[in-house]
């Protein structure tokens, strides 16, 4: 079975296992996600710490849209702004949102109108479930339906906004 894991987790891993340095290992990084997108053409999808530092002016070119989760808060939003200001001054042409942890339609409706401009693809809301099967190490996919069926329709905004519906 594929084992997924987040950037972090590969970076410590391979620092671990290989015993690299963390800057060798971030480059290491950085040239596959290169090679991958660039030479290969292949659809990436990365799980990042917030920030942008992670891609090379190269890498930019090939990049579609970075996709910023924002949680409904003042501050969540205020950092989903200031990376979308980033990665336009790095040349990334389309920044789009994903609410996640969205409770109520209250939140819903704070994250539309508080994104000064930055399009919602859609939200995730908070599921329980999600939490458990994280603590479980259960698939997402197999403990939350309903967050499933809301990532099929994020997925469906997603490929509407960059020409491919």
């Amino acid at each position: 079975m594929a084992k997924v894991m987040t950037k972090t987790q590969v970076v410590a891993h391979l620092a671990e296992n290989v015993k690299l340095r963390k800057k060798t290992v971030a480059s290491l990084l950085k040239a596959l996600v290169t090679d991958l997108v660039l030479f290969k053409g292949e659809t990436l999808v990365m799980d990042m710490e917030a920030g942008i530092e992670h891609l090379g002016r190269a890498t930019v070119a090939a990049v579609d849209a970075l996709i910023v989760v924002v949680e409904p808060g003042r501050r969540s939003v205020e950092v989903a702004c200031a990376i979308r200001r980033l990665a336009q001054e790095i040349g990334i042409r389309k920044t789009l949102a994903v609410g996640n942890k969205v409770q109520t339609a209250e939140h819903r409706r704070f994250l539309e109108e508080a994104m000064d401009g930055l399009p919602l693809l859609g939200c995730i809301s908070y599921h329980p479930e999600l939490a458990r099967a994280d603590l479980e190490g259960r698939p997402a996919f197999e403990s939350a339906p309903a967050a499933v069926q809301e990532t099929q329709q994020i997925y469906r905004s997603l490929l509407k906004e960059i020409g491919q519906a």
